[in-house]
């Protein structure tokens, strides 16, 4: 909610984000009415996250289609998507997932540094 909330602030106060296995968060305009609902593409005109971001999630993570989804509230040019294949857990091995996963922060990074 906090990355959410800064697409309105600037600079904003994050440079990146790097989301393991991350879900949704809640719509903000539901919970200042005094319900729950989680945050979702249609609720928002646009892109809700406008820093680049990391989203790191695997395939056999029984709430997947939250990370998913919270990809897809992200702005284009700055997100690096990685499915490393495993649970809800994040791999160890094998290494070429772990290299895998570095090298996914590593490109959010540096779209930080230079803007693109």
């Amino acid at each position: 909610m906090i990355l959410i909330r800064a697409r309105h602030s600037n600079p904003p106060p994050f440079q990146f984000g790097i989301f393991f296995r991350a879900g949704l968060s809640y719509c903000e305009k539901v919970l200042d009415a005094g319900k729950v609902k989680l945050l979702k593409v249609e609720d928002v005109d646009g892109p809700a996250i406008h820093v680049p971001v990391a989203n790191i999630y695997g395939a056999k993570d029984p709430d997947v289609s939250y990370g998913k989804a919270l990809a897809e509230l992200c702005q284009p040019w700055g997100k690096v998507v990685l499915d490393h294949g495993a649970g809800h857990e994040i791999p160890r091995v094998p290494v070429d997932v772990v290299d895998e996963m570095a090298r996914a922060v590593e490109k959010v990074v540096t779209k930080a540094a230079i803007g693109q």
